[in-house]
């Protein structure tokens, strides 16, 4: 599923910046939340096949996860920073500091201390956006609305998309104890999530924070992947001719691409997550021992969680270069994509092997009965 993984990576950036030449993916949140679904995938997979035995370790596969998006995640971080002091030494531009030096004369330390650490420990950056900053107290409040905020708390987050992460950590943090259980159980899980989310639609809660990143109506995508690895179970060991899996993967594919040019409307959305749930065991089939498929998937972290940062850099250059605003997004996915490579390289990689090292040393299964480490999941 790499391919796809990487396209709903380059989604986001698209939505984050402007349009190819008139050329867009799918909308943001929708690639965000179709990533969910991956994810609950993959941990259901990892949790029954990989982490079993003497690997069946909480504190194993938590601090697994949490070396899969820390160490890249605070590479860029320090980057981001570094950056904004030296742009702001060299040029005047702070770029990220922006915010901490309009908002340094009324701020309450506690709520300074808050932006810090959740820069730095990424949990709880998802409960940004249900905060404001009273510019007269200094004090962060409860606001149901943040677009109506000002300033907006989510300024301060120097990676504002990392907010994700937190959401991924919460679910991490669950995962052992939902994935394992009964299809019942999981229906009942993700009925229960999707009551949640139909009742803030009917008190009037439907719009961003609301409709997005609120953990306990977020959860249904994780559990639909949950059950899409069950779904694997039954179709792994049925007698699929190989062309069917092919085709699934060019209309998923098909479908990613051509998704803005469909009409918009709330059906479509419902639609397009039903359609990709299904995809999903096929993709994984198809593609679960292809090393290039494999390469192209872990690229996708990266350039989700450093696409703001080089986007800021992108979008000064071409500023004082006079470039036009088209070509902000072309040039901004193969700048990422360049730098998510050197990531992978320097970074992701290293700690990729040393992850599996982890495990080998628990498992108890011969080498050749483990999960290859090409699906460790992106996260």
């Amino acid at each position: 599923m790499g391919i796809v993984r990487l396209l709903l990576a380059i989604a986001v950036v698209i939505a984050h910046s402007s349009s190819i030449f008139g050329f867009r993916l799918m909308e943001g949140a929708i690639a965000v939340q179709a990533f969910y679904i991956v994810s609950g995938f993959y941990m259901a997979l990892v949790l029954n096949e990989k982490y079993i035995g003497q690997a069946h370790s909480y504190r194993l596969f938590i601090t697994n996860r949490l070396l899969r998006l820390y160490p890249v995640y605070w590479v860029v971080l320090v980057l981001s920073v570094v950056c904004s002091v030296g742009g702001y030494w060299l040029t005047g531009n702070p770029f990220k500091l922006s915010a901490y030096f309009e908002a340094l004369p009324y701020i309450q330390p506690y709520a300074l201390f808050y932006v810090i650490l959740t820069n730095v420990v990424v949990l709880g950056q998802d409960m940004v956006f249900f905060l404001g900053l009273n510019p007269q107290t200094g004090r962060l409040f409860f606001a149901p609305d943040f677009h109506v905020t000002n300033p907006p708390v989510y300024m301060f987050m120097f990676l504002p998309q990392a907010w994700t992460l937190g959401v991924e950590i919460l679910f991490y943090l669950l995962a052992p104890f939902l994935v394992r259980r009964s299809v019942a159980v999981l229906v009942v899980l993700a009925g229960g999530s999707l009551a949640i989310r139909l009742a803030l639609y009917n008190i009037g809660l439907h719009d961003d924070p609301w409709s997005y990143r609120f953990f306990p109506s977020e959860l249904m995508f994780f559990l639909v992947g949950a059950l899409c690895y069950r779904a694997y179970l039954v179709l792994k060991v049925q007698a699929v001719p190989p062309w069917v899996f092919q085709a699934v993967l060019l209309l998923a594919l098909a479908v990613i691409l051509s998704y803005h040019f469909l009409p918009t409307d709330l059906p479509k959305r419902i639609v397009y997550y039903l359609f990709f749930a299904l995809t999903v065991p096929f993709l994984f089939i198809l593609t679960r021992n292809n090393r290039f498929d494999y390469h192209l998937g872990e690229l996708s972290y990266p350039v989700y969680i450093s696409h703001m940062f080089t986007g800021s850099i992108v979008k000064y250059a071409l500023d004082q270069a006079r470039i036009p605003e088209a070509w902000f997004g072309l040039t901004l996915v193969v700048v990422t994509v360049l730098f998510s490579l050197l990531l992978v390289r320097f970074v992701a990689g290293p700690v990729e092997r040393y992850r599996q090292r982890r495990v080998r040393k628990f498992q108890q299964a011969p080498p050749d009965q483990t999960l290859p480490a090409g699906l460790v999941p992106s996260g």
